[in-house]
């Protein structure tokens, strides 16, 4: 009798082909079972890591909010006479041109004194005009609903005339750019980071351009100017013309316009200067832009050194 071996045949590498799939099923089960392990794991450390920096940011926020309130060293000795006072208004030693400063790193008589914390809606009726600090605000949405008109590199001398906001009708300026935001009754003015290589006749002279034209344009508003934040302790090591005694120069100007233009002045210099005059190193890790964390800390500076008008 004849056997079939052909048939033999045949089913051995059928069943070959069920083994290798059963396999290859089983091993891609095992791989996927393991990923989805490690995204859960992945996942669970992010909300972790998450849960921590709101923790940080709540603990860090109240200790700067407390330091903002209340700075220990520039607490004014018994024999000062520099008291916080509102804009436009002298002390007879600032008439004289003496004791105009308040004892500390950078700090003036008559910056805006701390208030009780206004609500985020606060900004919901402001416009920032400012240089690169304004990106952070836009990028981390940090003010709310306000308006924000910024450019990286906009100087004191520029910013009135440089095109540096790209608008559907083209290439504009800060202030033409901030029509489409209509009225506004609070502006916030923050030049001055990307100006330290002007000279101070240019810096002024064209901040007060600026703001002769901010006030045309904002008549009626509450118009807020702000000191440069301080720089880092290696800053100068990126390039020679940057220096913490520049910015403290500038400041100094800055904290004059706004006495002489009875503008609202904020001290946002010893806000992130450590106690020796310089950014705090939590605060940047370049020792030129904030980080992340460093804009809530502004904003809760905002938000605590207001004047009650809009």
């Amino acid at each position: 009798m004849r056997v079939n071996r052909s048939y033999g045949r045949r089913r051995l590498p059928s069943a070959i082909f069920i083994f290798v799939s059963v396999v290859l099923v089983a091993g891609l089960s095992f791989i996927g079972a393991h990923l989805w392990q490690r995204a859960e794991t992945a996942a669970a450390q992010t909300r972790a890591e998450s849960n921590a920096y709101h923790l940080r940011y709540q603990e860090r926020g109240q200790e700067a909010l407390a330091d903002v309130q209340n700075p220990p060293r520039h607490t004014a000795p018994e024999t000062s006479s520099a008291t916080v006072q509102t804009p436009g208004v002298q002390s007879p030693d600032d008439q004289s041109g003496h004791n105009a400063f308040a004892p500390g790193p950078f700090a003036v008589s008559w910056q805006v004194a701390p208030s009780a914390p206004a609500d985020i809606s606060h900004f919901d009726h402001a416009i920032f005009f400012a240089d690169r600090l304004g990106a952070g605000l836009v990028a981390y949405r940090v003010v709310g609903n306000a308006a924000v008109v910024s450019a990286v590199d906009a100087t004191t001398q520029s910013a009135l005339t440089g095109q540096y906001i790209i608008t559907d009708q083209g290439p504009a300026t800060m202030l033409e750019a901030a029509l489409r935001y209509g009225e506004r009754q609070i502006v916030y003015i923050m030049l001055g980071s990307d100006s330290l290589h002007l000279d101070p006749e240019e810096f002024i002279g064209g901040y007060q351009d600026f703001i002769n034209a901010v006030r045309a344009g904002y008549p009626s508003a509450v118009i807020y100017i702000a000191s440069i934040p301080p720089l880092g302790a290696h800053a100068h090591t990126l390039s020679p013309g940057l220096s913490n005694d520049r910015v403290i120069e500038l400041n100094g100007l800055i904290a004059d316009l706004a006495r002489r233009n009875s503008l609202h002045f904020l001290n946002l210099f010893e806000v992130f200067a450590d106690e020796d005059g310089y950014l705090a190193q939590h605060s940047s890790r370049d020792g030129l832009h904030l980080d992340a964390f460093s804009h809530f800390v502004l904003l809760d500076y905002l938000r605590t050194h207001t004047t009650g008008g809009r």
